[in-house]
């Protein structure tokens, strides 16, 4: 598979896991940078996701705000590290 193939396949899988749902958008006329970022938008959706449901299972509470302020490493770092 080439990389745009790859990327389309990524942005699928994580718009499902974000949003519960696949992306069906049309993106033949992007560039693979224009993907890249769109992959990255999901990626990040995807992590916040995870991390309000792990906070919500473990009783941890937490706001938009605080999860808005997190850059991506701080969410995977903290989704690692959930007691």
């Amino acid at each position: 598979m080439d990389e745009r193939g790859a990327l389309l396949d990524l942005i699928s899988d994580l718009s499902k896991d974000a949003r519960g749902f696949r992306d069906r958008n049309n993106y033949s006329d992007l560039t693979i940078a224009e993907l890249q970022a769109i992959a990255d938008d999901y990626y990040r959706q995807s992590l916040e996701e995870q991390y309000m449901d792990a906070c919500d299972l473990h009783g941890i509470p937490f706001t938009l705000q605080q999860i808005n302020r997190m850059n991506i490493a701080e969410l995977e770092h903290r989704l690692a590290n959930m007691p």
